[in-house]
């Protein structure tokens, strides 16, 4: 089992480095939520961990970012994968059957938690002793104990005030923009509602609408959770394809009457819950160059 945990990590590194090396080439456009250029004047943020580039107008500051050093963005993709505490983790361990290979697999993960925090711990005890020679000739090891701790399955908050001179060390040269940016998204107001969407999509969507529950107009509600289907189309652009038992969807109540994954809109379950209704960002860009160009009666 541990030689498969061990094949998992290693092949979840290698994804990570693709990710990166595939968002260093694309252009904002393509990874931000807003989907367009924007201003060539306009200032961006780059995440940490999947190095996508998001506009500094399009990003919402959140209290995780208070742990991580200044000028450093996680971007909302790679911070939803947000995990339970490892003390929590330990204690539902504790709790329930020691013999299923479910807890076993946990068990892996909090020791991966901890061997990740010792690693933190040594790469510290190297800046704190100003062995620069030593940490620039171990740069490769920190960025990716740095990666692993971002992406790790289990999340120990004890480990960050470890991170933050070993990320300011491999990130120390943070462009002008960057820095801009961040500042403005910390004293920025949050904003009450999520972005209309992730994703703009310039071709109508198809989606399977043969019968079934999701024909009748009574059954379609806002919101619902279904098994992913391969028929079944989501309206963003850029879908994410999610894979799981379960995933979440949400239809636009403005006309168009899309569907859209929640993750490919960046939104969760608790956040559309709180939605009165839910305007994808095509019908509110029409709705906004109706109120500003009224049509005269």
């Amino acid at each position: 089992m541990k030689q498969l945990v061990q094949s998992l990590r290693a092949q979840s590194s290698k994804l990570i480095g693709a990710l990166q090396m595939a968002n260093v080439q694309r252009t904002v456009a393509d990874t931000c939520v807003c989907a367009s250029v924007g201003r060539q004047d306009a200032d961006l943020l780059v995440c940490i961990l999947c190095k996508a580039k998001y506009h500094g107008t399009c990003c919402e500051w959140d209290p995780f970012f208070d742990r991580l050093p200044e000028n450093t963005y996680l971007c909302m993709r790679c911070h939803r994968g947000r995990r339970p505490c490892i003390e929590d983790v330990q204690a539902a361990c504790n709790l329930a059957p020691q013999n299923s290979l479910e807890v076993a697999l946990v068990r892996e993960l909090v020791s991966r938690g901890r061997e990740l925090s010792t690693k933190a711990m040594s790469l510290l005890g190297a800046v704190d002793n100003h062995r620069l020679s030593e940490l620039i000739v171990c740069l490769f090891r920190a960025r990716s104990v740095v990666e692993a701790v971002l992406s790790c399955e289990v999340l120990d908050m004890d480990i960050f005030p470890k991170l933050v001179p070993i990320i300011e060390k491999i990130n120390c040269e943070v462009p002008d923009g960057q820095k801009r940016a961040w500042d403005e998204m910390r004293n920025r107001p949050t904003r009450s509602s999520p972005l209309p969407s992730l994703y703009v999509r310039s071709k109508r969507g198809k989606r399977n609408t043969h019968g079934g529950k999701h024909s009748s107009k009574k059954e379609r509600k806002k919101s619902r959770t279904v098994y992913h289907q391969d028929d079944e189309s989501c309206s963003a652009d850029m879908c994410l394809k999610p894979y799981g038992e379960t995933v979440g969807w949400i239809l636009c109540e403005a006309g168009c009457g899309l569907w859209y994954h929640y993750v490919c809109i960046g939104m969760t379950a608790e956040s559309a819950k709180s939605l009165p209704a839910y305007v994808c960002y095509r019908c509110s860009r029409a709705e906004q160059q109706i109120a500003q160009h009224p049509v005269a009666v």
